[in-house]
């Protein structure tokens, strides 16, 4: 009796522990499918009429590569659809599923580098020593997981235990212990380039605030962008640390909440943060964009004949130094 007991206590818990990580995804699929069409006309207004350039971009592709990624997870990659799929479409699923990830990941990441670049007064320099950073750390947590990916991603056969459940795949390959230890030094790797990340952001917003006298509230609501650079910092650490320090079995839970934060989260932050950049008041004070990521400003009363013709005043602004968030505001100029 005491076998059966410790079998139905460890089937119990993997049932427990596979459903309560589908609810936790389906909140946050819900999440960024509600965001997406909600700001849909936002994204129509501020990013589709501008030309391709960095911004625009990012922007695209962080934004339709993540409802690309919650597609793949509702046809079979992670969620109950009641039918089983071929072992030759559950692996192209997940190698899709993580090219797909970890190219979204990428994309979120270098529009919070490239907003701290600004601040830090978009000198060459840094961008410079910013992206060498970056390129080494990236490439040092990615290279080694190649061997631990093409190993777990050889479905089998569907189990009974995936098909009963309404799974439509199964990877029951165990990972090799060479393979198994590359993925941990990734994760260490990556908790190195998510602390590096969240340091710059802090050491940035430390400078830029340092001498501030007005209000924290009003600092806030006026340059809600380091405010974001920051909170993206923070989850990318906060999921980077529990990868590798955190048990799966036991830790499930924050595992599995961290991981849609970073996936489904953090590329709301970066849109988000773009849309910021983007925006413009009414009043004389009105914010423009850096050429960084867009379009230069160009001022519908100061058009003079064609639309393309710029005046003076526009081109100053084009070549003018940012502050901020990569905005000047016009009557500073």
């Amino acid at each position: 009796m005491g076998v059966y007991a410790d079998d139905t206590v460890d089937l119990a818990s993997r049932v427990l522990q596979r459903i309560t990580k589908d609810y936790i995804s389906i909140a946050f699929y819900s999440a960024y499918l509600y965001h997406s069409s909600t700001t849909l006309s936002e994204e129509i207004s501020s990013i589709w009429s501008q030309t391709w350039r960095t911004g625009k971009v990012l922007f695209l592709f962080i934004r339709y590569g993540v409802i690309l990624l919650v597609a793949q997870s509702i046809l079979g990659m992670e969620l109950r659809i009641q039918t089983v799929l071929s072992p030759q479409v559950c692996r192209g699923l997940y190698l899709s599923n993580n090219v797909v990830l970890r190219a979204t990941g990428i994309a979120s990441e270098m529009v919070v580098l490239l907003c701290l670049h600004a601040l830090l007064g978009a000198k060459k320099r840094y961008l410079a020593l910013l992206m060498t950073l970056y390129t080494g750390l990236t490439l040092g947590g990615l290279i080694p997981q190649y061997k631990y990916l093409g190993e777990i991603s050889d479905a089998s056969l569907i189990s009974t235990f995936d098909r009963e459940l309404g799974y439509a795949c199964t990877w029951a390959v165990i990972p090799s212990d060479d393979a198994i230890q590359k993925l941990n030094a990734t994760e260490y790797i990556a908790v190195v380039k998510s602390a590096c990340t969240s340091a710059l952001a802090i050491a940035v917003f430390y400078l830029r605030y340092r001498s501030q006298r007005g209000s924290l509230i009003r600092v806030v609501r006026r340059d809600s962008g380091l405010c974001i650079v920051l909170l993206t910092s923070t989850i990318r650490l906060g999921n980077a640390a529990t990868n590798a320090f955190c048990p799966e079995s036991t830790s499930y839970i924050p595992i599995a909440i961290f991981r849609g934060l970073q996936n489904i989260v953090v590329p709301i932050l970066a849109c988000r943060l773009l849309f910021n950049v983007r925006q413009r008041t009414a009043e004389t004070s009105e914010m423009v964009v850096s050429t960084i990521l867009f379009d230069p400003p160009i001022y519908l009363d100061d058009m003079s004949g064609d639309e393309g013709d710029l005046t003076e005043k526009s081109l100053k602004l084009n070549a003018a130094r940012y502050s901020g968030l990569g905005r000047l505001e016009a009557d500073e100029v």
